[in-house]
């Protein structure tokens, strides 16, 4: 549906000082600030796909957002099913081609398992894509990276090779994810690895124990 065609259906069954934009939301899929002379209605873009059912359940939370009943929840859990269903894809950059596994399968299999648990962060903005094949004079690996700037994860090469155990590139993904889940939820944090950071890695790799073991005992591979 046209922009201008999706505003005027909703403003069709709203107060004539409602006032309605299409924007990204970082906290919410439908905001309403209610001013002096005036109500803010802000509504994701992804809306923009509505059909009419949809429409009417935005103009329902819309008008009964104070409210706490049965109904209004019901409406609730439909509009965040179709936040859900209808987020854009994710952007995936590989600057190196597959030998033995999908790593922006993996990346999805995170995304699906963790994004019901961090509903108000919008996993869709983040990017992956492979690191170059570098190691370092001190003989040490950096197996992924965070761009906070970019949203941009990068992970190794060298975890497209059948000796690396598929738990250990899961944690390497989930380390990252980690840290956009931190900035997102602590935005003016000004340490990368600090208390708050463990906390959501340990919540969502449900092997963080066992990947410290395993590189820690198997250091000699990074480097042959």
């Amino acid at each position: 549906m046209e922009k201008d065609d999706f505003v005027t259906k909703i403003k069709e069954f709203l107060p004539y000082n409602s006032v309605i934009n299409i924007k990204k939301l970082k906290k919410s899929i439908i905001s309403i600030e209610k001013r002096l002379f005036s109500t803010l209605i802000n509504i994701n873009p992804v809306f923009l796909k509505s059909d009419l059912n949809v429409i009417y359940d935005i103009i329902y939370f819309i008008k009964n957002s104070d409210k706490k009943d049965k109904k209004l929840k019901e409406t609730k859990d439909r509009l965040a099913n179709f936040y859900q269903k209808h987020q854009p894809t994710r952007q995936i950059r590989l600057n190196h081609s597959f030998k033995h596994r999908n790593i922006s399968l993996f990346f999805d299999n995170i995304i699906k398992n963790i994004e019901k648990t961090y509903k108000n962060v919008d996993f869709s903005r983040l990017v992956l894509t492979w690191g170059r094949n570098t190691k370092n004079r001190t003989r040490s690996m950096r197996f992924g990276s965070f761009s906070r700037t970019k949203n941009l994860v990068r992970i190794h090469p060298f975890l497209d090779n059948l000796k690396v155990p598929d738990f250990f590139v899961y944690s390497v993904l989930y380390h990252e994810i980690a840290h956009f889940i931190h900035y997102e939820l602590y935005p003016r944090t000004s340490s990368y690895h600090n208390k708050e950071f463990y906390d959501i890695l340990k919540n969502i790799d449900p092997d963080f124990h066992r990947s410290l073991k395993w590189e820690k005992e198997n250091k000699s591979l990074f480097f042959q």
